[in-house]
């Protein structure tokens, strides 16, 4: 990848975490009860999971 490709990108992410804004905890929380909760697809293991969760890593 060519090195102006690279930092246009650098460039779109930080705009996008410009635009985001913040959430509070009660925004946060909120958003995370309407989602919908799926099942993971076979790949994912029981020690894919814990190795992703970030609770388990703090």
């Amino acid at each position: 990848m060519p090195i102006s490709d690279k930092k246009q990108q650098v460039d779109d992410f930080s705009n996008v975490l410009e635009h985001l804004g913040q959430a509070d905890e009660s925004q946060i929380d909120t958003a995370l009860a309407e989602r919908d909760v799926i099942a993971p697809g076979p790949q994912v293991t029981p020690e894919v999971i814990n190795r992703l969760d970030i609770s388990n890593n703090l």
